[in-house]
């Protein structure tokens, strides 16, 4: 059916390239677990989980392993690297 076809192509976010389920953006919202949106900018694709935010460093969906980098808050709205 047509959501499985589309589900089922990778995505793009940030520098990060196929992406899949479990991981969705605004535009693929049907496709996705809730708890596992992404936000993306020009050069990071990032994800809060239980309210912590994390930037994605290697997603690689053959081995089904995620890197991941803690991001701390500080002065000014800023993020930076655990």
């Amino acid at each position: 059916d047509e959501l499985h076809r589309r589900c089922s192509q990778s995505f793009s976010c940030g520098d990060q390239t196929d992406l899949f389920y479990p991981f969705w953006i605004p535009s693929r919202v049907e496709c996705g677990h809730p708890d596992f949106q992404l936000q993306c900018s020009e050069r990071f694709a990032e994800v809060s989980i239980s309210a912590v935010k994390f930037r994605i460093l290697e997603a690689n969906s053959t081995s089904r392993v995620i890197r991941l980098a803690r991001l701390l808050c500080c002065r000014k709205s800023r993020f930076l690297p655990f």
